[in-house]
């Protein structure tokens, strides 16, 4: 059998169809192929059964990579091949047990899943359809569908063959494998087994790369899409629907109008005419088509489908609002581009192709049947593109490259337990934000306003589209309100892909719909995040001051109360892009239902109260590449404040620089010097050996800044010492200090914006090795005076300049 005949089928008068029983014709013929014989000497005989493995093998594009003698170019160079390795001895030895192909086989079905995850799938369902099933007079309204009636003539306007059992219908043939890459030729019959040259051909599957495709066909065709697949076959979509209407069906010639039309040009020689308009038949017109206008042929020789137009080559202007299109199936061919929904990786699309030639009635033939995808071989549509079935909840092993591809480390999977190091050595790449231009994409410099991206759902499993996705990165996060104000926080899972109207793709969720009460078509307006560095986005109510509580936001749901805590950044911003607060220190994070958090404008960077309002955005990021959270347990829920002015002995009261946060029974402690007894400054303040005297003091009340303990202090408490508070149960002899790191670290100088100085009240203050970078002296000049330093002073600044020590003497 010759290649040209393993490419386009068994020849029509060597097919042994028109026996009785088709496989024992093919076993009488190859009967005597055999010389193998039996236990008793006699020719065990040769059968169809000894042929099963190489049944359908035509349809696997095997084919294209064989010789004439019907040998395998590629397989033919492993024939005694074997697998070897070199041993200590640098000797090459041959692996035992041998490696065979099908282990091969084996372990890529281990790696790549079964079907595999992608470009690797089983064909598409095929079926045949005899002509007395279909439908003689299909309109604009036909789609792929079948129906169950008993009669052709009892189908809908939209099904085209019947599926009926029963009755003296041409027995349905398949489902079979049947796809050489897109491309088929029928020299007579479509299939052996069918009564005459006529019928139809359905092939059904889905799709997982090259949604992009062009066809050409000499016959009647739909293609369409199901984007919603929900198990119905209510859902198809026609990207192409060329039919042949029962008052055009001369000599079978396939006619159809459309309307509404206008004209371009001619410029450059072609002529375009946009048929967007058109009330009919909008998605059957195709390349090599011809029509008349004004007693002229014509022939349309492109079409593009998204924008909705045709080109005719002429330097003719044309005219006419409706236009009658034909073209002879049989005898012509017509091509079209088919744009399919693009998916992200691993998704597949559900797809159906239908040709079918409908029995003319006169018995004429058609002289040409020919379906195919026209680009070059290695663009076409390969068999591995296809899949029999999808299951969205297919379950890859732990070796799978699917696994691998969901667990690795990345910007969508971010959490690990395991010890992540190379060499030894962690690298982790964070920029603390101090603005809102470093997270919130569009927004420039020290602006506080950006404009919501417009976002609209493309399909039913997590596609979207914007203009663009500019500045955005797989792994951002995209917020959006709905008008009854429910908030929503997707990640982008991927980005890619873009139509023929500019409509740039991203992914999300599969579960967009449902998630967020969504529908095909609705756009919502949407703030778009950064991930790196992001603890959460949240949803945020403040009053208008420092304070505010933070809310999860669905679908994902986390929960500030495991992932807010004091020294964290935040950021804040309307869902409509208005009133947007520059980075501010979380000064305080307590509470569960909601967080409540306290802000501090530590870069005073413009504004030190939350926006009044509820339902606001807030974005918490880290401040720090690697947050110790050992100490959580421990320190969950207590903080610090600044001592304002000193507190004498013996006094209860304690001036602040802030009371902000604080609550009247939260728990104090202050050891300070302590005293003899080990009370601590602040009575009950454990020692750090935990040793503890009476009870733990606790705020008694609150007047403005100045705060009343139940207990008189101990020992003296000096400005800008951090006092610790807890809040919540009594830590008895759990000395809390260590939790809070001191807010002021000038003392003992007093920190000045240009740096420390010598308190006023200590002026002799005496500091042992005191180290800075770097130190400046700033005298009067009418102060200085050029004196010969004696040799036994003491108080003086010595300053080292070209290998000469010169003293600053200090009076």
């Amino acid at each position: 059998m010759t290649s040209k005949y393993i490419k386009f089928g068994l020849r029509a008068d060597k097919n042994l169809a028109d026996l009785e029983d088709s496989s024992q014709a093919l076993a009488n013929v190859l009967d005597d192929n055999s010389a193998a014989l039996d236990e008793n000497g006699q020719k065990s005989g040769f059968t169809v059964a000894d042929i099963s493995p190489v049944i359908g093998l035509r349809n696997t594009g095997l084919s294209d990579f064989t010789n004439e003698d019907g040998q395998s170019n590629d397989l033919a160079s492993l024939n005694g091949t074997v697998v070897s390795f070199t041993n200590t001895l640098g000797q090459d030895q041959v692996v035992e047990p041998l490696v065979t192909i099908q282990d091969n086989i084996s372990n890529f079905k281990s790696v790549l899943g079964n079907p595999p995850w992608i470009n690797g799938g089983d064909g598409l369902n095929c079926f045949f359809i005899g002509s007395d099933r279909i439908n003689p007079n299909p309109t604009g309204a036909i789609t792929g569908n079948s129906g169950t009636a008993s009669t052709t003539g009892g189908l809908s306007s939209s099904q085209l063959w019947t599926s009926y059992a029963d009755g003296d219908f041409t027995p349905v043939i398949g489902p079979v494998d049947f796809w050489n890459n897109g491309v088929f030729a029928f020299n007579a019959k479509l299939h052996p087994q069918m009564q005459n040259t006529y019928g139809l051909v359905q092939w059904t599957g889905y799709l997982s790369s090259n949604y992009d495709q062009d066809w050409g066909s000499t016959g009647l065709f739909i293609i369409e899409e199901d984007t919603v697949d929900d198990g119905t076959e209510n859902n198809w979509t026609q990207l192409k629907s060329v039919y042949a209407t029962p008052d055009s069906n001369d000599q079978n010639r396939s006619a159809f109008q459309l309307n509404s039309l206008s004209y371009t040009g001619p410029t450059d020689g072609v002529v375009t005419i946009d048929y967007s308009g058109s009330s009919i038949n909008k998605t059957s017109i195709c390349a090599g088509m011809s029509f008349e206008s004004s007693g002229s042929p014509y022939e349309i020789a492109t079409v593009d489908p998204v924008a909705e137009t045709a080109t005719v080559q002429t330097s003719q202007a044309i005219s006419g609002l409706t236009q009658t299109f034909k073209f002879k199936p049989g005898q012509d061919e017509v091509t079209t581009p088919i744009k399919f929904t693009a998916q992200k990786r691993g998704n597949r699309l559900r797809v159906r192709y239908t040709l079918w030639y409908p029995d003319t009635g006169n018995g004429t033939a058609y002289r040409d049947k020919g379906f195919r995808e026209v680009n070059d071989n290695s663009e076409r549509a390969p068999y591995s593109d296809y899949y029999k079935t999808f299951d969205r909840n297919q379950i890859f092993g732990p070796y799978t490259y699917k696994y691998f591809e969901d667990n690795k480390a990345s910007a969508l999977n971010q959490t690990s337990t395991s010890k992540l190091t190379v060499l030894d050595t962690i690298s982790l790449i964070v920029d603390p934000p101090e603005l809102l231009s470093d997270k919130v994409v569009g927004i420039s410099g020290s602006n506080t306003t950006v404009t919501p991206k417009t976002i609209t759902i493309q399909d039913s499993f997590g596609k979207i589209s914007a203009s663009n996705w500019t500045g955005c990165s797989v792994g951002d996060w995209v917020v959006f309100q709905k008008s009854n104000n429910n908030t929503y926080a997707f990640q982008l899972l991927e980005i890619g892909g873009v139509d023929d109207d500019d409509n740039y793709f991203a992914y999300v969720k599969d579960t967009l719909l449902t998630d967020a009460g969504l529908s095909i078509g609705d756009t919502e307006d949407a703030i778009i995040f950064k991930n790196i560095g992001l603890i959460g986005l949240f949803r945020l109510d403040s009053a208008g001051n420092s304070q505010g509580s933070l809310y999860s936001l669905p679908p994902y749901n986390i929960n500030p109360a495991s992932k807010v805590f004091a020294d964290q950044l935040l950021m804040t911003i309307k869902a409509d892009g208005t009133d947007g607060l520059q980075v501010k220190r979380l000064f305080d994070a307590s509470g569960s239902a909601p967080r409540n958090i306290t802000i501090s404008d530590h870069l005073s960077n413009g504004g030190t109260n939350l926006f009044n309002g509820n339902i606001q955005i807030g974005a918490v990021y880290a401040s720090r590449g690697l947050d110790d959270k050992s100490s959580y347990l421990q320190c969950n829920g207590v903080y610090g404040r600044e001592v304002a002015s000193t507190a004498a002995i013996g006094q209860s009261q304690i001036a602040l620089t802030t009371t902000n946060g604080v609550s009247t029974g939260d728990y104090v402690h202050f050891y300070g010097t302590g005293n003899a007894g080990g009370t601590g400054a602040i009575p009950g303040s454990p020692d750090f050996n935990n040793n503890q005297v009476g009870s733990t003091t606790t705020v008694s009340s609150i007047s403005g800044n100045t705060i009343t303990l139940s207990a008189n202090l101990t020992a003296e408490i000096p400005a800008a010492r951090t006092i610790v508070f807890i809040n919540g149960s009594d830590p008895a002899s759990d000395n809390k200090e260590f939790c809070v790191i001191p807010l002021n670290t000038a003392p003992p100088f007093e920190g000045t914006a240009v740096g420390l100085r010598t308190p006023s009240a200590n002026a002799d203050l005496l500091v042992v090795g005191l180290t800075f970078n770097s130190l400046k002296m700033h005298t009067p000049s009418s102060n200085v005076q050029a004196i010969t330093p004696p040799t036994n002073a003491t108080h003086y600044f010595p300053i080292v300049y070209n290998g000469t020590t010169y003293k600053a003497l200090l009076a």
